[in-house]
């Protein structure tokens, strides 16, 4: 029998698109989707050898279906605009194919696939497989009519056929509309009947067939139903007929399908297809395809279905385990380009020709292995740091290493939130990720390859050698350092903060007027707003349930409304600084030295600043009288001081600079207050008129205006009528045109790069400035405005910092006296000894405060003390 492929092309793309990574072509432009579409395309001509193919595709705008009902599918997110800008590409892609594009207005991509296959249903010598995502088209089904479905992402695929449509529901595939008619789904939002879920509907189909016999049966009383049951089918009739209806693929749409239109001859048009896919950087992609002869040998087929660096011959996967093996692999082992990665506790080694070596850790303790990391042996590893933390185990120091991958692609792709290898390899290779990583790891310096030359890009090649690489060493040394803490400090902190805790239980409780679960939001949202009838206006819903929201966010607007509100939030941030630091700390020390060790992440944030986790010691609350407490269990070591060094308000003084604004670089050059001085400006007064109210709405605008901020956010802020911030604003940009200007060049520049960068080259793209969602939009350009600003602060300069301290510190051999412990945003924490303080301290600040030249000076404010929570001026 000859095959016909029927592709749902619009629901493969939504697969593709959140299966993938987000993939870019060479020009930029999203391509992640357009990649997994490809892959799953070359995948099914290879497997299936179809003789015809055909792809249909939805159209925007509202189908038959919403028509009937307009609430279909009314809750579906509006499609991302980095995932929209897609489809003309995918059928372009299908164009190179020779493969037709059917859609037509008023119906769905499986309306036209079911019409399509119903008009093939009598050739006998033809069978059709639909390719899909959606298990809707299942329903479909028949003896000479399959499905070839993706359950999970791109690659674990099945094809259903009558016998599996069974297996899977208890009944067969003409049925699954009734079944979908009685539970509904709420993906469409088809209604379905009320009450009614997947075991109830799947035990009545499989019991009566239909939805018609269903009821047919009831209305003769013969029906073996329970009572609760048959109530809400009774109920519930005219929504499950009507969701029948709407579950339904139509067959019989008014289209023009022919199998001559859509016949396939494999190799006839590989040329376009070639430059189609170079076009879209899908070089990796081209291996797959046989550019060379219409005619491909059974070899050939059978290597096209493995990625392509694994048919090379010069690939050897070999696993070291026994000191015999190690002297002869010691032996072969003399190139000194090689890649080093850690993978489940083995070191993985990869030799410039693609050989791959399994280094079991049993073997790392004999003297030869230091071979690897001697002086003279400068590696390309994947994740030095945690490399570092792993050799350390066997006294072993990390070798000078000349590339660490996991960062080059950090800096290249920073918006990204995977950076695991085999995800790296996915993105830089244009491969789907597998879950073998054995055969990735032979491509170890085609990712090198690919990475450098993207670091040659502007000036990220600085942000790489000068700031993140040389961080890595100094990131190892202070999580293996650790900082004290006081346990019994927090133990009876805790204590104090139960006691507290139960009286404002008490109090929540006495003007609730009973007790309920305060930590339930449903049970809390009755309270506030059918009990105590707290006016609602303006507060959102929760996404799910629809019960008004008792976020922190929305309950701030309502402080004013009633006193419990109040001790609602008091009670929220007491637990949290409870769970949190108080309880949760303690249990994390390491008990041989009493002290707390933390991670910093140098791939954790967007704007390149550190971040920190397990446990997360940048987020402990400093203006809050309690979380002043918690910072006091931090201690130093005995004979030492806890020293902070914290930049005063680096961000305004980077915004200065970057913005080139005269009045902000006058302010900073005199050493005036620049809250007050923004005051004096707007309201036209002399600074010393200028009230502490007034300062304080300036204060918020000055660092709001970096975060994008609007009349509305300003007035909710200040307790301003909008009408009032919004002249605010207007008097700000008007006093301070610089900023307005660097606001309006950000978004300009954005808007035509598609990134923007920092004063010393990091870079962030935003691809959502090209969103027609205008909510993503200005999120986009909030984005674009803060990133320089924040990144050229906390994620260059601070770092930077740290750098030019750890040097000094080595050349002056203070290691014992002077340890770097944290940092925190704009605050350096060190451990350093009682008679070094009068040494150490002015010359750190000096290194802070001239670390980069701007046009307004650096400022790193000096305290020292026992503990982090009570330090004096130094």
């Amino acid at each position: 029998m000859k095959k016909l492929i029927l592709i749902d092309a619009h629901a493969v793309i939504h697969r593709a698109y959140h299966a993938l990574p987000p993939l870019t072509s060479p020009a930029g432009e999203p391509m992640g989707a357009v990649y997994g579409f490809t892959a799953i395309l070359l995948r099914i001509l290879r497997e299936l050898k179809p003789d015809f193919v055909a792809a249909a595709f939805d159209l925007p705008g509202p189908t038959f279906r919403h028509v009937a009902y307009e609430r279909y599918k009314a809750q579906r997110p509006e499609t991302p605009s980095d995932l929209s800008s897609q489809f003309i590409k995918v059928k372009e892609i299908l164009a190179a194919f020779e493969i037709p594009v059917f859609e037509k207005e008023g119906y769905e991509a499986d309306d036209l696939i079911g019409t399509m296959a119903k008009k093939m249903e009598k050739k006998k010598d033809l069978e059709t497989i639909i390719v899909t995502g959606d298990m809707d088209t299942l329903q479909l089904v028949r003896p000479k009519l399959k499905v070839y479905a993706m359950k999970k992402g791109i690659s674990d695929t099945v094809i259903y056929d009558e016998k599996m449509v069974k297996e899977r529901y208890g009944f067969g595939p003409e049925q699954l509309i009734d079944f979908k008619g009685l539970k509904g789904d709420p993906s469409d939002n088809i209604p379905g009947v009320k009450g009614v879920g997947e075991k109830t509907a799947s035990e009545l189909i499989k019991n009566f067939g239909s939805i018609e016999k269903i009821y047919k049966a009831l209305k003769k009383g013969s029906a073996k139903i329970s009572l609760a049951v048959a109530d809400k089918l009774r109920q519930g009739e005219e929504d499950a007929k009507f969701s029948k209806e709407l579950a339904r693929i139509k067959t019989d749409v008014p289209l023009e399908f022919s199998l001559a239109d859509a016949e396939r001859r494999e190799g006839r048009n590989n040329s376009e297809i070639s430059q189609t896919l170079l076009k879209f950087g899908f070089s990796s992609l081209l291996k797959r395809l046989d550019v060379e002869s219409n005619k491909t040998s059974e070899a050939k087929k059978e290597q096209a279905t493995l990625p392509a660096t694994s048919i090379q011959k010069k690939l050897s996967i070999r696993k070291i385990e026994a000191e015999n093996d190690f002297k002869k692999f010691r032996s072969e082992f003399k190139d000194d380009k090689f890649g080093i990665l850690l993978d489940k506790g083995r070191l993985i080694l990869v030799r410039a020709d693609k050989k791959v070596f399994h280094l079991s850790e049993g073997l790392l303790s004999p003297p030869e292995v230091k071979i690897f990391f001697g002086h003279k042996t400068h590696p390309f590893v994947y994740d030095a740091k945690s490399l570092s933390h792993f050799l350390r185990k066997f006294d072993i120091n990390l070798p000078e290493i000349k590339f660490d991958l996991l960062l080059a692609a950090y800096l290249t792709q920073p918006f990204s939130r995977d950076f695991s290898f085999l995800s790296i390899v996915a993105r830089e290779l244009g491969r789907p990720v597998v879950s073998d990583p054995e055969e990735e790891f032979s491509l170890f310096f085609e990712i090198v390859k690919s990475l450098e030359a993207k670091l040659n890009e502007g000036k990220i090649k600085f942000v790489f050698e000068k700031i993140e690489m040389p961080l890595i060493c100094i990131l190892t040394d202070m999580e293996e350092r650790g900082i004290l803490l006081d346990r019994d400090f927090l133990k009876k902190l805790g204590t104090k903060v139960d006691g507290e805790l139960a009286d404002l239980t008490k109090e929540i409780y006495k003007l609730a007027d009973e007790d309920f679960n305060i930590n339930s939001s449903q049970q809390l949202s009755r309270v506030l707003f059918e009990k105590l009838k707290i006016p609602v206006l303006g507060l959102r819903k929760t996404e799910k349930g629809g019960v008004i929201s008792t976020g922190a966010s929305e309950l701030e607007k309502l402080k004013e409304e009633h006193p419990i509100i109040g001790e609602i939030l008091g009670y929220r941030e007491l637990t949290k600084l409870k769970t949190t630091y108080i309880d949760a700390l303690p249990e994390l020390v390491d008990l041989k030295t009493g002290r707390l060790h933390t991670t910093f992440n140098q791939t954790g944030t967007s704007t390149g600043r550190l971040s920190s986790s397990a446990p997360n010691l940048q987020n402990i609350p400093i203006m809050s009288e309690y979380g002043r407490e918690v910072r006091k269990a931090f201690v130093a070591d005995m004979g030492f001081e806890l020293v902070s060094f914290d930049y005063s308000q680096i961000e305004l003084r980077v915004a200065a600079h970057l913005a080139d604004d005269s009045k902000m670089i006058e302010a900073f050059n005199k050493g005036l207050d620049i809250h007050k001085m923004t005051a004096s400006e707007i309201y036209n007064i002399p600074l010393e008129k200028v009230t502490s109210e007034l300062r304080r709405a300036a204060k918020t605008l000055n660092f709001g205006i970096l975060y994008g901020m609007g009349s509305s956010a300003l007035a909710e802020s200040t307790g301003m009528s909008r009408e009032e911030a919004k002249k605010f604003i207007e008097e700000y940009f008007h006093d301070f045109s610089g900023v307005k200007n660097y606001l309006q060049e950000t978004k300009k520049f954005v808007e035509e790069n598609g990134y923007v960068e920092t004063l010393f080259g990091r870079r962030r793209y935003i691809p959502e400035i090209y969103s027609s969602n205008w909510q993503l939009k200005r999120e986009a350009e909030r984005m674009a405005i803060n990133m320089p600003i924040q990144g050229t602060a906390t994620g260059d300069i601070v770092k930077m910092a740290m750098i030019k301290i750890d040097e000094w510190v080595k050349k002056e051999k203070l290691e014992k006296e002077v340890r770097m412990l944290l940092q925190v945003h704009d605050e350096l924490l060190f451990e350093i000894a009682e008679g070094f303080i009068n040494k150490a301290a002015p010359k750190i600040k000096e290194i802070m405060e001239s670390i980069a030249v701007l046009k307004v000076p650096l400022v790193a404010e000096v305290k020292a003390g026992v503990n982090w929570g009570q330090q004096r001026e130094v």
